[in-house]
């Protein structure tokens, strides 16, 4: 889906894949959202699909050096032109 969206929009790989990795990112905190009680360990099945997309981010990441996570970045992409993307969780 994201790729046909792509297509239709012009969009370069590199901009795919670094919103690809903004994606899983945000799948990542959903899934500790969605544990109802930080006092009790993540049902299992959510812990294992938490480990596999954090594994899929890993290896976007190193298929991708030109994408780099950063905690404390706060600007958008719009303002590093010509820059790698930088992702913000």
């Amino acid at each position: 889906m994201l790729l046909c969206y792509a297509r239709e929009h012009h969009l370069g790989r590199h901009q795919v894949c670094s919103g690809k990795a903004q994606v899983l990112v945000h799948v990542v905190s959903a899934l500790f959202d969605i544990n109802p009680n930080m006092t009790t360990h993540m049902p299992v099945h959510l812990w294992k699909k938490c480990v596999a997309t954090l594994l899929d981010i890993l290896a976007l990441l190193e298929e991708q050096p030109h994408i780099s996570l950063d905690e404390h970045f706060d600007g958008g992409d719009e303002e590093r032109t010509g820059a790698s993307p930088v992702l913000t969780f």
